[in-house]
């Protein structure tokens, strides 16, 4: 299990912040294509303060290689980032993996496709992500970082004013568009 911190950048110029990484010792990690599967059940639905689960196939490009996790995101209630403990579980067939959790009573399969280029800079992690227009209209950037203190640094360095500063999940996001 993974304790994971991070804020998304929303409406801010990505394309200066992300030139700013490459040319100032960002190091590249590599460019994914994910295709992420939201499940939930309308019989014993997973609230949003609870957290969501999913399952994400990842292809990484540089690599030419394919990855499938399954995954329950736990919120955990923090004012600064969006905090999640990540259980996660490596499959290696997607059916059985779809099948077995119909049985379990879930019924709600919600998938959705993003970009994403990857990044280390000033010690955190930075995911430029762009999804399906039909799904989020606009792209954004998510930066995990341990501490508060090395996140008001990285956004004074890259001159991010508060206003596009979020903590909203993805599942958030999106259905935040939909209304």
């Amino acid at each position: 299990m993974e304790l994971e911190q991070e804020v998304k950048i929303i409406g801010a110029d990505l394309e200066k912040i992300e030139t700013y990484i490459k040319n100032n010792g960002g190091i590249y990690l590599g460019e994914e294509n994910q295709v992420n599967i939201l499940i939930n059940s309308k019989s014993h639905p997973i609230k949003s303060d609870l957290g969501y689960f999913r399952i994400r196939i990842t292809h990484f490009v540089e690599r030419n290689e394919d990855k499938i996790e399954l995954t329950f995101k736990e919120r955990v209630k923090d004012d600064v980032f969006r905090k999640s403990k990540e259980h996660t579980v490596v499959i290696d067939k997607l059916s059985p993996m779809i099948e077995t959790l119909r049985l379990l009573g879930y019924d709600s399969f919600e998938e959705t496709k993003k970009n994403r280029r990857s990044y280390k800079f000033r010690g955190a992690r930075f995911d430029f992500d762009t999804h399906e227009k039909t799904v989020l209209p606009y792209p954004y950037l998510e930066i995990e970082v341990k501490d508060k203190n090395k996140l008001d640094a990285i956004l004074k360095e890259l001159d991010i004013k508060d206003e596009y500063v979020s903590t909203l999940s993805i599942k958030e996001l999106i259905e935040k568009v939909k209304s």
